[in-house]
């Protein structure tokens, strides 16, 4: 199972980021669909334009792009997933899939946002940019 999203930066700034271990607390609860679970410390492994896991669940991804634009591509080993919430209708590759989308549009908001991070939290001293303007304190903008 397999889904992609593009990105607003160079390929090679989205390999980079994926492949910092660093960064797994910034994707990896969001496909597995959980926020108290153990990471792993290591064992992302690199390839030519992608990196690939075994750990739970296991998977790769793959950047392709030109100029400014990438798009990353999560592809996992299998095509099902627990539901996060069993008191939702979810089938189980609705759970994989819908784990897949959250990943991805957490690396996506990480890299794009100004100063990397999720856009719903505030980043100190950096202006927010909301629905095509940036935020400003000057109220004659």
């Amino acid at each position: 199972m397999d889904s992609s999203i593009t990105i607003a930066a160079p390929a090679q700034v989205v390999l980079a980021w994926i492949a910092d271990p660093k960064r797994l607390p910034d994707w990896l609860p969001d496909l597995r669909r959980e926020r108290d679970g153990v990471l792993p410390e290591d064992g992302l492994e690199m390839h030519a334009n992608g990196i690939a896991w075994e750990f739970d669940p296991p998977g790769a991804m793959h950047v392709t792009g030109s100029g400014d634009v990438a798009t990353l591509t999560l592809t996992l080993a299998g095509d099902t997933a627990a539901p996060s919430d069993p008191t939702e209708r979810e089938s189980p590759q609705d759970a994989a899939m819908n784990g897949i989308t959250a990943a991805l549009r957490s690396i996506k908001s990480h890299i794009e946002a100004a100063g990397g991070g999720d856009p719903v939290l505030s980043t100190e001293g950096v202006p927010a940019q909301l629905y095509g303007r940036t935020a400003t304190n000057d109220p004659d903008i």
